[in-house]
């Protein structure tokens, strides 16, 4: 595994870091943005539906197949990983 972490979905082969690589983490994402100056309350319920969404069993068992886990942040989180992942720290 590339990423950081195992993989529940294979849980039984170790990540990289796990194997002494310990700055090695490849990972890919998807997230849902809005628009600049999305009110909070608007973008608080977005968030609240997709965490509910990516929950279902429905949603875990279509991704499955395709390698991927449904994992859920706030936009403040989102924002984090955003940045951390531009070159110079900034978006």
């Amino acid at each position: 595994m590339t990423s950081a972490q195992r993989s529940s979905l294979l849980s039984e082969v170790p990540a990289l870091q796990e194997e002494g690589l310990k700055e090695f983490d490849v990972s890919s994402w998807f997230a849902l943005f809005a628009p600049a100056g999305t009110p909070r309350d608007v973008v608080a319920m977005l968030n609240s539906e997709v965490v509910k969404a990516a929950a279902m069993p429905e949603a875990r068992q279509k991704l499955a197949p395709l390698g991927m886990e449904p994992a859920s942040s706030s936009s403040d989180q989102l924002r984090q990983l955003v940045q951390s992942q531009q070159p110079n720290g900034k978006s």
